[in-house]
């Protein structure tokens, strides 16, 4: 691979790119992963209109048996009475998209990644704080604090924005956060001395929950 490094036409199917205009973030390398796994689910909890409803029968069971058999068989339907009702689930929200862990190969200079001294530059921006002093606000690399008021008007300030993730020509997810950055400098080094290859792990997810539109338009093919 090595030998062939610069000609990005014969791994196109394999290049992943990651970018962010605002923290001027471009990161492209290839990718290690033989399979991407992507994973959503759903939280369902007790149907509030199944148990109000539920709960009117109850109750006119209850004060029917109490007016017939006193109030200790009342109480006692009260506890005992269950109905199909109760089983009802609705749905709650869902439990989160899992984007694939991505793991990829970077190299120096190549790809328009810079020096290791850029990539690491760009890698400690995905997850480390913007501060300038010890008395600083936390705040994220990847936007400005200002852009969350436009939420206040209902307005989405991250729609497309955030973290771009490519892989080949056939999926482009927006608005990722990242989690997680894990890297491993090969041992092997070039005639300058410095490592052939940086292998990092990424860890993404979406900043919101997503519709079935918004997961499913991530593969473009």
């Amino acid at each position: 691979m090595g030998l062939y490094i610069d000609d990005m036409e014969q791994y196109k199917d394999y290049i992943v790119l990651i970018t962010n205009a605002k923290a001027g973030i471009r990161l492209q390398g290839l990718i290690n992963d033989e399979e991407l796994s992507i994973s959503s689910g759903a939280s369902w909890g007790s149907s509030t209109i199944a148990g109000a409803g539920e709960g009117f029968i109850k109750g006119a069971a209850t004060k029917f048996a109490t007016k017939f058999a006193g109030e200790a068989v009342g109480s006692a339907v009260n506890n005992e009475l269950k109905t199909v009702l109760s089983t009802f689930k609705g749905y709650e929200g869902d439990n989160g998209v899992n984007f694939p862990a991505i793991s990829m190969n970077l190299f120096p200079n190549r790809f328009g990644n810079g020096s290791y001294s850029d990539i690491e530059l760009m890698l400690a921006k995905l997850t480390q704080p913007d501060t300038d002093s010890f008395t600083d606000r936390l705040k994220s690399y990847l936007y400005d604090s200002s852009d969350t008021l436009k939420i206040a008007v209902g307005t989405d300030p991250f729609k497309n924005q955030l973290v771009h993730v490519s892989v080949g020509e056939w999926l482009m997810a927006t608005g990722l956060t990242c989690d997680s950055v894990n890297r491993s400098y090969s041992k092997y080094v070039d005639d300058e001395g410095k490592p052939i290859y940086l292998q990092v792990s990424f860890n993404f997810s979406p900043y919101k929950s997503l519709n079935a539109e918004e997961l499913s338009s991530w593969v473009q093919k």
